[in-house]
């Protein structure tokens, strides 16, 4: 299972709220970090920024890895991150 969440700041998981002007939602960036390491590693900086600039932001670990769970653990593997990738942004559509 893949836990996707909205804003990681350091050691904490919640929500951060975006209000827009307009109706319609704003875009969506999806994260994830590099081969081998988790979302609490760092990128709650860059997912700050991008809520700060107004979007909506999405920050997984790959299956097997960090609070995601899957087994076996951290087995890296470029087809299955992809297919994570690919879960999470077709889960947002």
């Amino acid at each position: 299972t893949l836990l996707p969440l909205t804003h990681t700041p350091p050691h904490h998981t919640q929500t951060k709220q975006i209000s827009t002007s307009s109706h319609q939602p704003p875009p969506v960036v999806v994260m994830a970090h590099g081969m081998g390491a988790q979302k609490d590693i760092g990128l709650w900086m860059y997912a700050e920024r991008f809520c700060e600039a107004g979007m909506a932001v999405v920050a997984f670990d790959y299956r097997g890895f960090g609070g995601s769970s899957g087994m076996p653990r951290h087995w890296v593997s470029p087809r299955r991150h992809l297919q994570d990738f690919e879960a999470v942004v077709h889960h947002g559509q």
